[in-house]
Formats: structure tokens, C-alpha cells, sequence
């Protein structure tokens, strides 16, 4: 879980650095069900950053599920984000992961030094979202992978962009899934201590692969970027890209990062 590659700046070019997250989070929840997750300990977390560091790596944080289960508008639950938050800090973590607005202002006023950068669960795929990220202090915004391969509205993307943006290179959803949200919204309870369930399956994780198996062209269409276009990519000024799969053997994520 905390092997992610995070960062490719372009063909031949070094990885950045590295992201992950714990599972069970007590105040926020991921992308990933916690039981897929390694449970490493805080300890663990520690001594990898300062690892990462000692390296040349950064670290980022995964902080992405989109609901809180409204514990950030009680007492002990803001305290909790509070504490996480802080925890991240000391131990030096580069990045924070959000697709909720709430956590990246919150960080912004609360620890300036932190960086923020958006998931692509937050959507990312027009200017104005875009801008609205970046006046909320945002330092990388991931922009929505299902406008991978439309050239036209990614090129104005980049060029209206004060921040940096970054493209993910391997998720294979449905082209617009409709399951997207519920999917999300499923990972950030299954991620958290206050989850009713953390199990590795949801409805979507079964019916998905039923409507690939059904219609393969549902592969193709998915909004992957093939190792030989990255160039075209970076003719348009897209400078970061991101190799998920945190649930990901280590040999799987080297094999896609030489790729």
C-alpha cells in the first residue's frame, strides 16, 4: 500500500515519488477498501517517509474519498482530521491526496507547509473547477481521467492552469462510468474506522468486469494512456503523470512504471 508510484515527469525520466495510505483511517477515508490495504502501523509510515527522503523521494499522503460521513462537522471528528493532519506533518509527508474541499482548505489555513494535491475523484474537467481548486490553495490537480484521450479540452486545461496538472495513465474504468460516484463513496466508508463495512467488494466491483466480459469494447474505451503516447501528452504541456495501484504487487508497479 505505501509502494504506489506517484509521479513519472516523462519518458526516460526519474519517478518523483511515492503514495499511500493506512488502512482505517480514524477521521478519512481513500480509494482503496482497507482490507486490501497493508496494515503497516504509524511507526512503519514514519520510517518509510524518512526513507523516501533519504532517497530524493517525496511522499504523498492518500487522502481522496470524497465523504467524511459528516464527522468533520462534530467535535471529536474535526479534532481527529486535526490529529491526522498534524501526525502527517511531523513525520514529514510532502503531500496530502483530497478530493474533498474541506480538507484542502483546512490544510491550507491550518498547515501551510503541506502540500495538497487534487485526486481524480474530485473531477477535474473544466476550467472553471480548476480554478476553483487553485483559489483554494492547491498545489497539483490530477485532472479527470475520463478526458484522457480529448485533446481539445485537456490542451485548455493545461494552458488556463496556474498549478501543475497531472494525468493517471493506468485505471481502466468504464468510459463516463455511472458508477463512479457510488464507487467512490463506497471506498471512503470501506477506508475509515467509521465505516460499516471495509470488505474488498461493492456492487460496482462486480457489475464493472460483468459489463467488460458482455461488450469488450468497454476495454478499449476505457481511459487509459498507452506507454507509446505519452509524448503527444507532453506536446500539449502535460509534465506529471501518475501510475496507480496501491493494491499493486511491487513487480506489477515496476513492470508499468518501465513501460
Amino acid at each position: 500500500g505505501l509502494g504506489d508510484v506517484y509521479k513519472r515527469q516523462a519518458v526516460g525520466k526519474p519517478v518523483e515519488g511515492f503514495f499511500g495510505a493506512l488502512p482505517g483511517d480514524p477521521a478519512t477515508g481513500g480509494g482503496r477498501p482497507g482490507t486490501i490495504i497493508p496494515n503497516v502501523g504509524r511507526e512503519r509510515v514514519a520510517a518509510y517517509v524518512r526513507k523516501l527522503h533519504e532517497m530524493g523521494f517525496k511522499f504523498a499522503y492518500a487522502m481522496g474519498g470524497p465523504c467524511l460521513g459528516n464527522r468533520e462537522y462534530t467535535p471529536e471528528g474535526y479534532r481527529e482530521i486535526l490529529e491526522h493532519l498534524e501526525w502527517l506533518c511531523e513525520i514529514g509527508t510532502d503531500y496530502i491526496i483530497v478530493s474533498n474541499p474541506f480538507l484542502c482548505e483546512l490544510a491550507k489555513r491550518k498547515f501551510p507547509k503541506l502540500g495538497v494535491i487534487v485526486s481524480v475523484v474530485a473531477h477535474v474537467n473544466t476550467v472553471n473547477a480548476l480554478k476553483f481548486w487553485e483559489d483554494l490553495g492547491a498545489d497539483i490537480v490530477n485532472l479527470d481521467f475520463m478526458i484522457n484521450r480529448d485533446f481539445p479540452t485537456l490542451r485548455k486545461l493545461v494552458e488556463a492552469a496556474s498549478c501543475e496538472v497531472e494525468l493517471l495513465l493506468n485505471d481502466g474504468c468504464l468510459l463516463n462510468c455511472p458508477y463512479r460516484i457510488s464507487d467512490y463513496c463506497f471506498y471512503s466508508h470501506a477506508s475509515s474506522a467509521g465505516g460499516a463495512y471495509s470488505g474488498p467488494m461493492s456492487y460496482t466491483d462486480t457489475r464493472c468486469p460483468i459489463n467488460k466480459l458482455q461488450d469488450p469494447v468497454w476495454l478499449l474505451r476505457s481511459p487509459w494512456i498507452r506507454p507509446e503516447d505519452l509524448a503527444e501528452y507532453e506536446k500539449i504541456g502535460v509534465k506529471r503523470f501518475k501510475i496507480s495501484g496501491r493494491e499493486f504487487t511491487t513487480e506489477k508497479l515496476l513492470k508499468a512504471m518501465r513501460m
